[in-house]
Protein backbone atom coordinates (compact mmCIF):
# COMPACT_ATOMS: atom_id res chain seq x y z
CA UNK A 1 0.00 0.00 0.00
CA UNK A 2 2.98 2.42 1.00
CA UNK A 3 4.71 1.76 -2.58
CA UNK A 4 1.41 2.44 -4.33
CA UNK A 5 1.47 5.81 -2.62
CA UNK A 6 4.49 6.83 -3.20
CA UNK A 7 4.76 5.55 -6.78
CA UNK A 8 1.41 8.49 -7.31
CA UNK A 9 3.37 10.75 -5.35
CA UNK A 10 6.20 10.63 -7.74
CA UNK A 11 3.82 10.36 -10.98
CA UNK A 12 2.32 13.69 -9.38
CA UNK A 13 5.44 15.42 -8.99
CA UNK A 14 6.44 14.51 -12.37
CA UNK A 15 3.40 15.93 -14.00
CA UNK A 16 3.61 19.08 -12.05
CA UNK A 17 7.37 19.45 -12.75
CA UNK A 18 6.29 19.16 -16.88
CA UNK A 19 3.97 21.62 -16.55
CA UNK A 20 6.00 23.93 -14.44
CA UNK A 21 8.73 23.34 -17.54
CA UNK A 22 6.06 23.82 -20.58
CA UNK A 23 5.31 27.28 -19.55
CA UNK A 24 9.11 28.34 -20.03
CA UNK A 25 10.84 29.26 -23.20
CA UNK A 26 12.12 26.17 -25.25
CA UNK A 27 15.87 27.15 -24.41
CA UNK A 28 15.07 28.22 -20.55
CA UNK A 29 12.90 25.12 -20.09
CA UNK A 30 15.84 22.76 -21.45
CA UNK A 31 18.56 24.46 -19.26
CA UNK A 32 16.40 24.17 -16.57
CA UNK A 33 15.44 20.08 -17.45
CA UNK A 34 19.10 19.83 -17.80
CA UNK A 35 20.29 21.14 -14.48
CA UNK A 36 17.86 19.25 -12.58
CA UNK A 37 18.47 15.80 -14.59
CA UNK A 38 22.39 16.83 -13.50
CA UNK A 39 21.21 17.31 -9.55
CA UNK A 40 19.13 14.21 -9.19
CA UNK A 41 21.55 11.96 -11.04
CA UNK A 42 24.03 13.51 -8.10
CA UNK A 43 21.56 13.59 -5.56
CA UNK A 44 20.93 9.58 -6.03
CA UNK A 45 24.35 8.37 -6.80
CA UNK A 46 26.72 10.22 -4.37
CA UNK A 47 28.82 11.73 -6.78
CA UNK A 48 29.05 14.97 -8.70
CA UNK A 49 29.04 14.48 -12.20
CA UNK A 50 31.96 17.25 -13.09
CA UNK A 51 35.01 14.73 -11.79
CA UNK A 52 33.38 12.29 -14.43
CA UNK A 53 35.46 11.58 -17.28
CA UNK A 54 34.52 13.30 -20.57
CA UNK A 55 31.80 12.06 -22.46
CA UNK A 56 33.02 10.23 -25.81
CA UNK A 57 30.61 10.56 -29.03
CA UNK A 58 31.35 8.77 -31.85
CA UNK A 59 30.58 9.96 -35.41
CA UNK A 60 29.75 7.14 -37.85
CA UNK A 61 29.86 8.79 -41.43
CA UNK A 62 30.07 7.09 -45.08
CA UNK A 63 29.73 9.74 -47.58
CA UNK A 64 32.16 12.23 -48.47
CA UNK A 65 29.23 15.45 -48.79
CA UNK A 66 28.90 14.76 -45.29
CA UNK A 67 32.45 15.98 -44.65
CA UNK A 68 31.30 19.66 -43.43
CA UNK A 69 28.35 18.46 -41.27
CA UNK A 70 30.99 16.08 -39.63
CA UNK A 71 33.07 19.05 -38.66
CA UNK A 72 30.63 21.35 -37.34
CA UNK A 73 29.75 18.48 -35.38
CA UNK A 74 32.90 18.26 -34.01
CA UNK A 75 33.52 21.54 -33.55
CA UNK A 76 30.39 21.55 -31.09
CA UNK A 77 31.36 18.63 -29.43
CA UNK A 78 34.35 20.21 -28.39
CA UNK A 79 32.87 23.27 -27.56
CA UNK A 80 31.17 20.99 -24.69
CA UNK A 81 34.43 19.65 -23.91
CA UNK A 82 33.40 16.07 -24.79
CA UNK A 83 35.82 14.06 -26.57
CA UNK A 84 34.83 12.80 -30.52
CA UNK A 85 36.01 9.67 -32.36
CA UNK A 86 35.18 9.86 -36.29
CA UNK A 87 34.67 7.19 -38.00
CA UNK A 88 34.27 6.97 -41.88
CA UNK A 89 33.83 3.87 -43.92
CA UNK A 90 34.20 3.87 -47.67
CA UNK A 91 32.04 1.34 -49.20
CA UNK A 92 34.27 0.49 -51.68
CA UNK A 93 37.00 -0.55 -49.34
CA UNK A 94 34.42 -2.13 -47.17
CA UNK A 95 33.20 -3.99 -49.76
CA UNK A 96 36.45 -6.10 -50.67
Amino acid sequence: MIRKVIKIILVLLWMVMIFLLSNEEAVKSSKKSDGLIIKSVELFTGKSLSDQEKEKVLITYQANEARNLVESLVKEILKKKAVPTIKFIDPEISNL
